[in-house]
């Protein structure tokens, strides 16, 4: 069976496509400033960048809120990332920019660059790069580079479905608070983690 394939170029575009057409594989064709909503894929959705100029572009001007959730088989693909924010979200709960809700989703060749201009944050939650409640496959080079105190590129997650499986990864952490990556499951071969000028 063909799968669905849309170019998007706006954000109207990407939420149409993503929800209302239903679209198996999105791409995206340039930076897209995108509004505050987040962007739920379905299983099995990819949302892949045309090329390395292209990805998402959001400007939160009160709380950083999460972007995209992945459930089970989605992948974000070849994508640059943008996230600003002028302060850290509320201890209602946790908040990432990818949200992994579903087995077996896919982060692969990931640019993520994540501000939170907030100084202070002893109210707040911090704000997270990955939060995987479940298995994330990381694939290519996963960057995240992070501009705020209380900003982790990789959550902890307690739960017993939350793991890192690599396939061939090369993951980057630059900035921000790094985590305890001891504290992680790690599955797969070729884990590389690169952790630089980390903020204590």
């Amino acid at each position: 069976m063909e799968r669905k394939e849309i170019i998007v170029k706006t954000y109207e575009q990407l939420v149409r496509a993503v929800e209302i057409l239903e679209a198996d594989i999105i791409i995206v064709s340039g930076m897209i400033a995108c509004a505050g909503r987040p962007i739920y894929l379905r299983s099995g959705q990819i949302v892949r960048g045309a090329d390395k100029f292209s990805g998402l572009k959001f400007n939160f001007e009160d709380q950083a809120r999460s972007v995209i959730f992945l459930e089970e088989f989605s992948k974000v693909q070849n994508l640059k990332i943008d996230v600003a924010a002028n302060s850290y979200p509320s201890a209602d709960r946790m908040q990432a920019v990818f949200e992994i809700n579903g087995r077996c989703a896919v982060l692969e060749n990931i640019f993520a660059e994540i501000k939170v201009y907030e100084s202070r944050a002893q109210r707040y939650r911090q704000y997270a790069g990955i939060y995987p409640r479940h298995e994330l496959q990381l694939a290519g080079t996963v960057y995240f580079r992070c501009r705020g105190c209380y900003v982790v590129p990789v959550a902890y997650c307690p739960l017993a479905t939350s793991r890192l499986v690599s396939c061939g990864v090369k993951l980057i952490c630059e900035g921000g608070k790094i985590p305890e990556f001891d504290r992680f499951e790690l599955l797969g071969k070729n884990f590389v983690i690169d952790i630089r000028t980390a903020v204590e």
